[in-house]
């Protein structure tokens, strides 16, 4: 069996590599934890994902979600971008 060396791979495969290896070390952390906390406001919007974790939807797809109010739905999408929170949708 022949090895590879740095010198038999080409410069494509080095860096085609080192990129996979980049965008792996940066994924989010609950792709590490499992957790997802969903954002909702005090809107009938988000009635259905109540009815999905009432429903045990979530558990019966190994998924664990957190539920988490947030009072002022303007913080949402920073919220998300801070990784404080995975889904969410501020509301009109």
């Amino acid at each position: 069996m022949r090895k590879l060396s740095l010198s038999a791979l080409s410069r494509r495969q080095v860096l085609v590599t080192a990129a996979a290896s980049a965008a792996t070390a940066s994924l989010p952390s609950f792709a590490q934890s499992g957790k997802i906390v969903f954002g909702f406001t005090a809107v009938t919007d988000f009635t259905s994902v109540f009815v999905a974790a009432e429903e045990g939807m979530f558990k019966k797809r190994n998924l664990d979600v957190e539920l988490k109010f947030i009072p002022l739905n303007s913080t949402i999408p920073a919220a998300i971008q801070a990784d404080s929170l995975q889904i969410g949708g501020p509301t009109p």
